[in-house]
């Protein structure tokens, strides 16, 4: 089963980040009172690292954890945010 660390960036984009995903098997009831399962895939924030990339990863690996450094940096990741959410807004205009 899927179980790992990774470093991502905050939800604004600030700050690097220590992530956990993993797959967890959930329960549900059916309306007949069946029960049946299905894998869930969970993304969780654990805290926050530092503003800088290398850092982020050291810190990292000074709690415990490995990762992989990240590919982009933090004004990389907020400048392709920034162009996706300017798309969005062009292609809203052009249905209106």
């Amino acid at each position: 089963m899927l179980d790992h660390y990774y470093v991502s960036t905050g939800a604004q984009t600030k700050m690097y980040t220590l992530r956990q995903q993993f797959e967890e098997k959930v329960w549900f009831k059916l309306d007949c009172g069946k029960a049946e399962s299905t894998i869930v895939v969970r993304d969780w924030y654990v805290q926050n690292l530092s503003t800088d990339k290398k850092q982020a990863v050291e810190r990292a690996a000074e709690l415990g954890y490995e990762v992989c450094e990240p590919k982009f940096t933090l004004q990389e990741i907020e400048k392709e945010i920034e162009n996706f959410v300017r798309k969005l807004v062009l292609r809203k205009k052009s249905r209106s």
